[in-house]
């Protein structure tokens, strides 16, 4: 952690923008993993129009580190992703130990976009997650902080509508 903090690797994703409506979701997980389907149902209950492109990875074992920097090889030359998401539901420590790679820090480093993560549960902090841009508890978690930033995005719109429509009201009012 302390080499990849004095390269500036664990910072580099969190200067990037945020896109405002996080609509265009690129999606590292396992296709039938518990974390996708939390994942995906939490952004569907949402009814907003979230469209995800899954990368369906190997998310524990030897393999898994170079499938999940494979993944950020490919959602990152996609065009028209808001976001990166890579997620794993909980398990053991050694489950979870190929997100303690130098090498997925340094896909998260390299990439375009922002990327969020959630992996395992409250107690489970990687490398992965300090790399990324923004890091939540859960795959849940993950989604729910997608659909309200959009919710605060249509919250705002609402508030300008509102605004705009009782002024031009009082205008027209004042003109007749």
């Amino acid at each position: 952690i302390s080499a990849l903090k004095g390269e500036g690797i664990l910072d580099r994703n969190k200067v990037l923008p945020l896109p405002l409506v996080p609509l265009q979701i690129g999606l590292i997980t396992a296709y039938d993993s518990a974390a996708y389907n939390d994942f995906d149902s939490e952004l569907f209950k949402s009814g907003f129009g979230f469209q995800v492109y899954l990368y369906n990875a190997l998310m524990q074992g030897s393999k898994a580190e170079k499938d999940i920097c494979k993944g950020f090889d490919t959602l990152s030359r996609m065009e028209g992703l808001d976001v990166i998401v890579i997620t794993r539901g909980g398990g053991s420590i050694a489950d979870l130990s190929c997100f303690d790679s130098q090498m997925i820090a340094e896909k998260i480093a390299g990439c375009p976009l922002p990327v969020l993560s959630g992996i395992g549960h409250e107690i489970n902090i990687s490398i992965t997650d300090l790399a990324a841009h923004t890091h939540e508890k859960t795959p849940t978690a993950v989604a729910q902080f997608l659909v309200s930033r959009v919710q605060m995005f249509l919250d705002d719109l609402d508030g300008k509508l509102e605004f705009i429509s009782h002024e031009t009201i009082e205008k027209i009012g004042k003109e007749q």
